[in-house]
C-alpha cells in the first residue's frame, strides 16, 4: 500500500463530509445545513463541534478502509500463481516459498535493521517516538538522523518486490525458471517427466 494511504483516506472522508454538509439545504430544500442547529449559544462553538464530529467519523472511517485494504492485500498476495506453480514443478519446495512470502510481510523497520542500514536500538527508538506522534516510520528514522531518504525508498522497493524476485535474490530460480512455471502454471509434470493437465 502506498505510504500515507490512511491520511487520504482521512482528508478524503472529512472533505466529503464538508461538502455535504454545505450540499445539504441544495439537495434537500427546506433543510438546512447541520451546522444550522443550535447546540451551543455561540455559532462559532456549534462550528467547532461540528468540525470536530466530522474529523472522529473520518478518523473511525480511515482506519476501517486502511484495515480493509491490508487485508485484502494480504489475501491476495497469501499464495502467488508464480509460488505455487514453482512448488508444483519441484523447482522450489514449500519452505522456500513459505520464506520468501514472510519477506514480503516484513515492516519498514525490520528490512532496514536485517540490511544493517539501522540498529535494532534505533529501530526501537523510533517505534518509541513514533507512538507519541502519528507520522510515518520513514519520516521519523529521517528526522532523527538514522536513515536517509535513499535509505528509505531502498526499503520501501525490497518491500514491494514479487515473489519470483525474491527468489531471483535469493539463487533459488533463474529467469528461465519462471518463465517455464508460468507458461506451465496450469500443467503438472509426473513422475516420468511427462507434462499432464492438472485435474
Amino acid at each position: 500500500m502506498i505510504p500515507n494511504t490512511k491520511a487520504c483516506f482521512f482528508v478524503a472522508i472529512f472533505s466529503t463530509c464538508l461538502i455535504l454538509n454545505l450540499l445539504l439545504p441544495f439537495l434537500h430544500p427546506g433543510t438546512s445545513s447541520l451546522h444550522d442547529f443550535d447546540i451551543f449559544k455561540s455559532p462559532s462553538a456549534n462550528y467547532l463541534l461540528l468540525i470536530l464530529v466530522f474529523m472522529v467519523i473520518a478518523f473511525v472511517l480511515s482506519n476501517i478502509l486502511h484495515y480493509a485494504c491490508q487485508q485484502l492485500k494480504k489475501t491476495l498476495s497469501h499464495a502467488p500463481k508464480i509460488g505455487n506453480a514453482l512448488v508444483s514443478q519441484g523447482l522450489i519446495t514449500p519452505e522456500q516459498l513459505k520464506e520468501a512470502l514472510l519477506e514480503q510481510e516484513l515492516r519498514l523497520g525490520e528490512v532496514l535493521t536485517r540490511a544493517g542500514r539501522i540498529t535494532n536500538q534505533q529501530k526501537e527508538h523510533a517505534l518509541q517516538f513514533q507512538k507519541r506522534q502519528y507520522r510515518e516510520f520513514g519520516e521519523i528514522l529521517k528526522e532523527l538522523g538514522y536513515a536517509t531518504g535513499k535509505d528509505i525508498q531502498w526499503a520501501m522497493d525490497k518491500m514491494n518486490r514479487k515473489v519470483g524476485s525474491i527468489l531471483k535474490e535469493k539463487r533459488l530460480v533463474t529467469d528461465y525458471d519462471i518463465t517455464c512455471a508460468l507458461s506451465l502454471k496450469d500443467y503438472q509434470i509426473d513422475t516420468d517427466g511427462k507434462i499432464i493437465t492438472r485435474k
